[in-house]
């Protein structure tokens, strides 16, 4: 009898996390953040009223995963502290951090759905309380890091890239097709 196991897509892995022992992990100091996404999301509204929902797998304890920008200085981001999801936004001057109840960094896949005052981890819901206390429009949302940290100085987010894989990633349920990027 042949058996064939089915794992989900990354970029470059030949088999799961768990039995790759030959692969070596790369320290993260020694990396520039070489992998990130950068879209253009003018006339999309988050904050309020908005989902943002993905897929995720990773080992890493810290990293960001999305920054979501307008062109007035606010933003929102998500990223990974100590191995726990959370949510920070800037909104005119004002920051704001809602931790959302589960940790991502043990290396398997797990459903992640943020919208207004409610979040949603694997299959539970919790109510967090407003991310932001208005939408913003955003003009850019980048996946997995940013090209330059320091052009975002007085940001109160993650300064690391994100190590992992992302899969599914939607916002306002519009799928980010990573395959019309030119990742960098």
């Amino acid at each position: 009898m042949f058996y064939v196991g089915l794992t989900p897509a990354t970029f470059g892995a030949t088999e799961p996390l768990n039995s790759a022992s030959s692969r070596q992990r790369r320290d993260i100091g020694s990396m520039r953040n070489a992998s990130f996404a950068k879209f253009l999301t003018n006339g999309t509204s988050f904050g309020v009223t908005g989902t943002l929902s993905f897929f995720i797998r990773t080992r890493e304890q810290r990293g960001l995963i999305t920054l979501m920008t307008d062109s007035k200085g606010n933003y929102i981001s998500v990223g990974i502290d100590e191995g726990v999801l959370f949510v920070q936004a800037t909104l005119n001057g004002h920051n704001s951090n809602v931790i959302i109840n589960g940790s991502v960094s043990d290396g398997l896949w797990h459903f992640v759905e943020i919208q207004g005052n409610m979040s949603r981890f694997d299959n539970l819901s919790q109510d967090t309380g407003p991310i932001a206390g208005k939408d913003i429009s955003l003009t850019y949302t980048y996946i997995g890091g940013l090209d330059d940290f320091s052009l975002y100085q007085d940001a109160n987010f993650i300064r690391a890239p994100f190590r992992g894989c992302l899969q599914d990633i939607q916002l306002n349920n519009k799928l980010f097709d990573l395959s019309l990027m030119m990742l960098r």
